[in-house]
């Protein structure tokens, strides 16, 4: 059968877009004009456990921001691992974005630690530096519970232990009538024990028996359930706990760079898979065989 992928969304995800603004497009809307300033880069960019790579993207500030060029920039760039001292230079690549902008991504061939501290540092040739400090969240494994038969949501917790934070959070529901997505965005409780994020069972399940219904299908069988997200550090906050574009616009607001603008922190994609009770998907209203 022909897998349907549909979205039910339950908060703007603008966290996906953020992410994927970070590493790998134009970043335009976050690097607003600059005028008379002294400060030499803005960079975006984060440092991934799971990769043996690390990239960040890296503007220079030279009074107005164009849409750049393939033109050699003058900056050296130096990671540090904090914990030893191991610097590694990093090198530059053009990459072409497919609205045609040009962008400057800085990468070097190095594996980092889960809770390690790491420093970026870009360097002009006159001696001005640009730097940032940034710490890798620990690892973390998400622990669905059983559900909550008690409650009217039927609230299945899904802890994932020690995670400083978590975005761009969804769960995909693979049914019988095909794949189901809802976006949960940030929506997360901060315990002792870690992040929990609390799936709203029976409203998912209503959405998705509602809208196979309006295609004609029958009523969803629930095969396996998987929630997948970013574990980040705890910075990674955007202001009010929001990744709205009408304030990271402005320069500065969302930004942990010394003598520069832009953001750089720590984060790995994590998922988790698992299969609920005949009991719960009953009560939610899917059919069991």
């Amino acid at each position: 059968m022909l897998t349907k992928r549909r979205h039910i969304a339950h908060s703007v995800g603008f966290a996906s877009a953020l992410l994927a603004t970070l590493l790998f497009s134009a970043c335009e809307t976050y690097v607003d004009p600059v005028i008379d300033t002294d400060i030499p880069y803005t960079m975006y960019g984060f440092f991934n456990p799971t990769s043996d790579t690390q990239a960040v993207r890296i503007y220079p500030v030279d009074g107005i921001l164009e849409r750049g060029d393939a033109s050699p920039l003058d900056a050296v760039v130096t990671a540090i691992n904090l914990s030893n001292g191991l610097q590694v230079a990093w090198r530059d690549s053009v990459v072409t974005y497919r609205d045609g902008e040009i962008g400057h991504v800085y990468w070097g061939r190095m594996s980092v630690a889960y809770e390690g501290r790491y420093r970026l540092e870009v360097r002009r040739s006159d001696g001005v530096v640009t730097a940032v400090e940034a710490d890798v969240p620990p690892l973390t494994e998400g622990q669905p519970d059983d559900g909550n038969l008690s409650r009217p949501t039927l609230p299945i917790n899904v802890l994932w232990p020690d995670a400083p934070n978590l975005i761009d959070i969804s769960v995909v529901y693979e049914t019988s009538n095909g794949n189901y997505e809802v976006l949960y965005g940030q929506e997360q409780i901060e315990t002792s024990e870690g992040r929990v994020v609390v799936v709203n069972f029976r409203q998912d399940a209503a959405n998705i028996i509602q809208d196979g219904a309006f295609l004609g299908f029958q009523r969803a069988i629930l095969y396996r359930m998987r929630m997948s997200l970013v574990v980040t550090n705890s910075e990674w906050t955007p202001p009010g706990g929001v990744f709205d574009p009408e304030v990271l616009v402005e320069r500065g607001v969302f930004s942990n760079v010394d003598n520069g603008y832009g953001f750089v922190g720590g984060g790995y994609r994590a998922e988790v898979e698992w299969v609920p009770s005949d009991t719960l998907m009953t009560r939610a209203g899917f059919r069991v065989e």
